[in-house]
């Protein structure tokens, strides 16, 4: 699911749309940048809660791989075990959760 989202990006920005990583590890921010077309998307360390990146605010953002530690002021809208909006149940192997801001 990772490297999934990972070309979807790229290939939104590649169509000229603004895509922008947060990282909160300097490590695994390294790793990204090592990946083919990792160039075409910057990526800022911080954190979601407090960090703010060029473009924002955002209509859309992608969570992939635990990205949520401590984030507050959303709450959970639909929950699906993949980009087809199949149920999630705990035999799903993945997971799209999406957040809305609380008002």
């Amino acid at each position: 699911m990772v490297r999934g989202a990972a070309v979807r990006l790229r290939g939104r920005s590649a169509r000229g749309i603004a895509v922008h990583r947060l990282e909160l590890s300097p490590h695994m921010a390294a790793q990204l940048k090592v990946k083919p077309g990792a160039d075409a998307v910057p990526v800022t360390i911080g954190d979601m809660t407090a960090t703010r990146v060029p473009g924002a605010p955002f209509s859309l953002v992608y969570l992939v791989a635990n990205t949520i530690m401590n984030v507050t002021g959303f709450r959970l809208r639909d929950r699906w075990a993949g980009w087809d909006r199949a149920p999630f149940t705990s035999d799903s192997q993945s997971q799209v959760a999406v957040f809305e801001r609380l008002a």
